[in-house]
């Protein structure tokens, strides 16, 4: 179920655009001569500037003269980057206090707070809308979702421990394009595919069973040998069992928790392969939350997982994922995603980039758990989704 109050908003304006009136509006407004405009300049570099960015100021205004240096270093384009209106300067663009400069930053202060209610209530609605969605399933829920361009954030339930299930390895990739970068390991290895592994408990040995598996291709090739990056590709886009514990095996789990606490996520587990039936009745199982998934995603856009071409590579890899229902499936044909699902019973989880026709993207995770029905909490998920995508279609 979702708590309403658990649902948090978080932004963060570094680099973000501040709201703009074109120059004939404020002409409307107020008589300030265009080349009087363009005379005013950056006097005195120990003078404080300010500038006035959406939901939040980078100085607090202490009057109403205060507001105009934020509304007029923000909606103004003639003025070049870095040159603001100063305090010591103000008086050049109002030099009186009658009656009509009174007015004019009263009508300022209102647009503000109207263009600022707007995007707030579209905020809440959205909000509003998955939690009353969600609230409609039996099961539990976490959201974790960024605006790149905003970092604009929804979060629900984004700290709580859930089985990581598939989801886990995109880690998995990360440590191995990690160790291919380090001079450890080639894509082009060529690795022997096995079909026995040591359970982490006490060594003893256990097979995959391809009736349990989301690939049987690679079991018709056991005793053979394939390139290591074929195995990756393999865990990723069809989310093959088989190849995943191959791949553990050969990087290690406990190097692949190291790598995600090195990269800001600071709870996942990555313990061990796929069914190592000791150790899932010891509880020894891989866990992660949607935080933790989030920042993984995040810096697979941006670039700084491992290096910007691998990076790169590994996007691509997810973007070829073959399992599509959850994040990409009410989306247009024209959003692509690269994202990685995971499943068990009672259990559904996808996580991802989504990156829009315009040139946006954002990331989304949905994890779930305890589900009474998985094929409504999957379609609960999916229409989150849809909502998320729709949210950042009315922004532009």
């Amino acid at each position: 179920m979702v708590n309403k109050r658990l649902i948090s908003k978080t932004n963060s304006f570094k680099g973000a655009k501040p709201i703009k009136l074109s120059l004939l509006t404020l002409k409307l407004f107020h008589k300030i001569p265009y080349e009087k405009v363009g005379q005013i300049q950056q006097t005195n570099q120990d003078l404080r500037n300010v500038t006035m960015y959406p939901f939040a100021w980078t100085d607090q205004p202490s009057s109403f003269h205060e507001l105009s240096l934020y509304v007029l270093n923000s909606f103004h384009p003639m003025w070049s980057p870095g040159t603001h209106i100063t305090r010591k300067t103000r008086q050049d663009t109002n030099g009186h206090n009658g009656p009509y400069g009174v007015i004019f930053w009263m009508v300022i202060f209102l647009i503000v707070l109207f263009a600022n209610s707007c995007k707030n209530s579209t905020y809440d609605a959205l909000v509003n809308n998955i939690s009353a969605r969600l609230a409609m399933e039996e099961g539990f829920f976490a959201v974790a979702f960024k605006d790149l361009q905003t970092d604009e954030m929804v979060l629900v339930q984004e700290d709580t421990n859930f089985h990581a299930a598939s989801t886990m390895k995109t880690p998995v990739m990360i440590e191995v394009f990690k160790q291919v970068a380090q001079g450890t390991l080639s894509l082009e290895d060529s690795i022997l595919v096995t079909n026995s592994f040591a359970s982490i408990v006490d060594g003893s040995p256990y097979e995959m069973s391809v009736d349990e598996d989301s690939e049987g291709e690679l079991y018709d090739r056991i005793g053979e040998k394939t390139t290591l990056y074929r195995l990756v590709y393999d865990m990723i886009t069809t989310s093959s069992n088989l190849a995943t514990n191959i791949v553990i095996e050969l990087v290690d789990a406990k190097r692949v928790t190291q790598t995600m606490r090195d990269l800001g996520a600071q709870n996942i587990q990555v313990l061990r392969g796929v069914e190592d039936i000791k150790a899932y009745e010891l509880g020894l199982s891989n866990t992660t939350t949607a935080k933790d998934l989030l920042i993984i995603f995040e810096n697979l856009a941006k670039g700084t997982a491992v290096s910007e071409e691998a990076d790169r590579q590994m996007v691509q890899i997810l973007k070829e994922q073959v399992w599509r229902d959850v994040i990409p499936a009410l989306l247009p044909d024209d959003v692509v995603v690269a994202n990685k699902t995971g499943s068990i019973t009672g259990v559904h989880h996808d996580s991802g980039i989504v990156f829009l026709p315009d040139g946006r993207k954002y990331i989304l995770v949905l994890l779930s758990k305890n589900l009474d029905d998985f094929e409504r909490g999957t379609q609960a998920l999916a229409e989150v989704s849809r909502m998320i995508y729709q949210y950042m279609e009315k922004k532009g």
